[in-house]
């Protein structure tokens, strides 16, 4: 069994080879350092980053949010303008505001992008899902002392939504807690995340020793094995190969170094 550098905090990307993206998204990650960053709208989880919006309090603490809002936001509006916002925006009916900061959520969320990764290398269920059945390959990394986008962030599991307080300010607080929260039912993912919550979804460069190695499916394709050994052996043929192999005795894989 390999047993990767702790202090090196490995983090691991399975990838299908055999969709219309597979050997792109190779080619790019070994050869290009480039990974595509996807809108959390765009998860196949349908609750995945949809929080629960809750407006609660009476007219005062609504007019105080507004003034808020407003200060931050309609600074460069006429004083007319800002005045009539302050006055009326707190009497719109509630279920008007919620679904107005749901649309800004969404739109919020459309120009964000993230990219995700797991704590672990040998679950099978993730091999299943997101590696074509077993046929596919997962990315090893490791984070290496850069700027943000490139942090890594812990995914948090819970039986319910995250709750957003619509009398707060909405900012990169919220948005962190709304983007790390997914269901309990997850929870086997032990997803890390990368978040640029600024920018809208593309391809981001990360840094080249960021890459330490790729692990092949133990249903990997000779075809497909070959066709990443060349790709690691055009870019670096020092990162590793490793390869994903049924444990004996148990419903588990071993990830072994391939010869």
């Amino acid at each position: 069994m390999v047993k990767f550098d702790d202090n090196a905090l490995p983090i691991f990307k399975y990838r299908s080879l055999g969709d219309k993206w597979g050997r792109g998204a190779a080619i790019d990650i070994i050869l290009h350092n480039r990974m595509w960053w996807q809108s959390p709208r765009d998860f196949n989880d349908p609750f995945d980053c949809v929080p629960v919006f809750k407006l609660s309090g009476g007219l005062k603490e609504r007019r105080a949010s507004v003034r808020k809002t407003v200060k931050k936001f309609m600074g460069s509006e006429p004083r007319w303008r800002r005045r009539q916002e302050v006055r009326e925006a707190p009497l719109r009916p509630r279920h008007e505001v919620v679904q107005s900061m749901v649309e800004e959520t969404n739109r919020w969320m459309l120009n964000s992008a993230i990219s995700c990764f797991s704590e672990i290398p040998d679950n099978h269920l993730m091999w299943s899902h997101y590696a074509d059945a077993h046929r596919g390959v997962c990315f090893c990394f490791r984070q290496v002392p850069v700027g943000p986008p490139l942090y890594f962030y812990r995914v948090q599991y819970a039986t319910e939504r995250p709750v957003i307080e619509m009398n707060n300010e909405m900012g990169i607080t919220e948005y962190m807690r709304l983007v790390l929260v997914k269901a309990a039912d997850w929870s086997y993912e032990r997803e890390m995340r990368m978040i640029d919550y600024r920018n809208p979804p593309g391809f981001r460069q990360f840094p080249p020793a960021m890459l330490t190695g790729v692990i092949l499916g133990c249903r990997t394709s000779g075809d497909d094995e070959e066709f990443i050994r060349d790709l690691l052996g055009k870019r670096n043929p020092e990162i590793g190969v490793y390869r994903a192999r049924l444990a004996e005795g148990k419903y588990g894989l071993d990830i072994i170094e391939a010869t």
